[in-house]
């Protein structure tokens, strides 16, 4: 017997350590550099936080978590920390490394890139400014030196183990209008005395040399392309974050169910169109694996209550970055989990929220747990930035009209920027990367006009961001949708449509048709918006101008539709965007559009998505609705982005 204890035990011993696995982070934030180093003050420091605690929610010990944020996030230090977590990790285990800050082109010292650059990561200690004999880019962290340590951290986690980067910065810099933050600059580290052959649009490439077939799966997730600017962005408390890290946080930290690479980019990448829409996400993956699933388990939002605020209120360790949002409603249970309260939430922040009961058998001194029943959504809040003349004519309407509709203002980070920027009282309404969406001069005649002109502006581009960005991914309403170029007198079709996977490019004066399909197991109503490059919002599908119902559009499983009419391609150009919403019920969006929101219904009386689309018109004036999270029964969404171009 004890001769076969010792083989068993011998046996074990020789087994890959998978049962055993840790997942093991690295996150580098730096966003206040030294100010004679040149590089202005981003918000890195805040996408930590969310970093951090998207992690913790995905089964990451915070023993196994560094954080270096700014005078900690030197060139050693950042290297010291890598070479530990070489130390460290083991086969099978999962390492994710995050870098907010800002990135930098420098000269390629080993002949390996087609432009003569490589791309390169800013530690706090690397100067802006190349000065011959002085610093010549020393302490920047190339993507060679990343890609080295990529390949080896491969090679520890073995082919049961998986490596993830995700870089929040760009290499464009910061050349535009406005105060919006963006990461990067156009200054070059090293001589101009180069000639740029190919410039690629990946930020960072990583050339992975090693073929190797113990090599772990690996995926990396970059902000922007090369050529873009990186811009921050408002997080749900209104703080600075940076784009990439806030949408990767928030779709980690409410991931359901197992994801490719490739799902969990596609999410990621929706998140951000509604919080960076000019910028393009990167991606780049080796092997096939579920994204951080390792058998990693994932949160339900049950907590232990963390403290008592007073006999009615309580603060339990979930927040916004877990979908908890004010108004949402929670159960309270005793340790064998029976329900024996109730309450909802009255704020929250980041990671916490305060609670308020209003039915409890239990007392301070039990052992409670509380977890959410419904959430709510967030409310539209547009965020505008007043740059106005000591002297302007249009001050006091401006302050009146933020003061009515409640606009968050955020000098740093905010979307829009309002300023009259001429001696002639020419005001311009523009976005944060310089698109210019109104301007106008002052007229005493006609300047209610103008402010109604304003206020509508500003909430078309708020509630378009809202709309694009709203997802609802449902097992229960599985539907595809594509488009088909056609000749615009035969309707036969010239160009096959791509799925939702793909970007489409659309010319003005080219026709199209609409394909639906339903490839999931339930049957449901569908209907189509089509959202403008300038957020203006149609309904597309039901085609109510030809006398088709809502009611019409019904597809069971297997069932396919397509338009039996043609679409023009019109102005204005850019990305739009087709949203189709799939539902248990037959939709009345034509007539919430046409109203602008003013239907005689009671809002609480709609289907879940016509609350949402009546909300983010009603809330254009006043503080906003509360909105229950549509369930999966209810609700299903597929997104489509295409470009119009001429």
């Amino acid at each position: 017997m004890k001769e076969i204890k010792k083989y068993f035990i011998l046996l074990l011993l020789c087994l890959p350590n998978i049962g055993y696995s840790v997942n093991h982070a690295l996150i580098v934030a730096v966003g206040d550099y030294p100010q004679n180093n040149g590089w202005h003050w981003i918000s890195s420091e805040n996408d930590a936080n969310h970093i951090y605690s998207a992690l913790i929610r995905n089964e990451f010990n915070s023993d196994n978590i560094t954080i270096l944020i700014n005078s900690q996030a030197t060139y050693n230090s950042i290297i010291n920390e890598f070479d530990n977590l070489l130390e460290r990790v083991k086969d099978g285990d999962i390492v994710f490394f995050h870098f907010s800050g800002h990135g930098q082109q420098v000269t390629d010292d080993d002949n390996d890139e087609l432009d003569g650059l490589d791309e390169a990561i800013v530690p706090y200690d690397s100067p802006i400014d190349y000065i011959p004999g002085v610093y010549e880019g020393e302490r920047l962290i190339r993507d060679d030196i990343l890609g080295k340590y990529l390949s080896k951290l491969r090679a520890k986690c073995g082919s049961h183990g998986q490596v993830v980067f995700t870089i929040d910065s760009c290499h464009s810099g910061t050349g535009t209008r406005g105060f919006g933050n963006s990461r990067g600059t156009t200054k070059i580290m090293g001589t101009n005395q180069f000639d740029i052959i190919e410039s690629s649009d990946q930020a960072i490439e990583f050339n992975q040399n090693d073929s190797s077939k113990q090599l772990s799966p690996f995926v990396s997730i970059f902000a922007s392309k090369a050529s873009e600017l990186n811009f921050e962005t408002l997080d749900d408390q209104n703080k600075g974050v940076g784009s990439l890290s806030y949408s990767i946080a928030s779709v980690l930290a409410n991931s359901k169910g197992d994801k490719s690479f490739e799902d969990f980019f596609t999410e990621v990448k929706y998140k951000m169109k509604s919080v960076a829409p000019y910028q393009n996400p990167q991606f780049e993956c080796e092997g096939a694996a579920v994204f951080m699933g390792n058998g990693r388990k994932r949160s339900s939002n049950m907590s232990i209550i963390e403290e008592f605020v007073d006999e009615g209120n309580l603060i339990a360790n979930f927040g916004t970055i877990d979908g908890v949002f004010k108004g949402s409603s929670i159960d309270i249970f005793d340790k064998e989990k029976k329900i024996i309260g109730s309450g909802t939430v009255v704020y929250t922040d980041l990671t916490k929220s305060t609670i308020r009961i209003y039915q409890s058998t239990f007392t301070k001194k039990e052992m409670a747990y509380v977890s959410p029943r419904e959430k709510t959504l967030p409310l539209i809040k547009p965020s505008v930035s007043i740059n106005l003349l000591s002297q302007s004519p249009w001050k006091k309407s401006l302050d009146n009209l933020r003061e009515k509709v409640g606009w968050v203002l955020n000098e740093s980070n905010t979307e829009l920027y309002i300023e009259d920027c001429s001696p002639n009282n020419l005001l311009q309404i523009f976005t944060k990367n310089g698109e210019i969406l109104h301007e106008v001069t002052f007229s005493e005649d006609n300047l209610k006009r103008h402010i109604h002109e304003i206020k509508k502006i500003i909430f078309a581009f708020t509630q378009g961001k809202y709309l694009k960005h709203y997802q609802s991914n449902s097992a229960d309403f599985d539907f595809n949708l594509t488009v088909n170029v056609v000749d615009c007198q035969t309707g036969i079709v010239v160009k096959e449509g791509k799925n939702i996977g793909e970007k489409l490019k659309l010319k003005v004066g080219e026709c199209i048709k609409i394909v639906i399909e339903n490839i999931g197991a339930k049957a449901g109503y569908f209907s189509l918006l089509d959202i403008q490059p300038d957020n203006m919002i149609n309904l597309i599908i039901p085609a109510m101008n030809l006398g088709y119902t809502s009611s019409e559009y019904y597809l069971k499983p297997g069932e396919r539709y397509e338009t039996d009419y043609n679409l023009k391609i019109y102005e204005p150009l850019g990305e739009e965007t087709f949203k189709l919403i799939a539902s248990n019920e037959a939709l009345d969006l034509s007539n919430i559009i046409a109203t602008r929101g003013n239907t005689t219904r009671a809002i609480s009386s709609d289907h879940p998505f016509e609350q949402i689309l009546k909300s983010s018109y009603i809330s254009q004036y006043t503080r906003g609705n509360i909105i229950t999270k549509p369930k999966p029964d209810e609700l299903g969404t597929v997104t489509l982005f295409f470009d119009i171009v001429k």
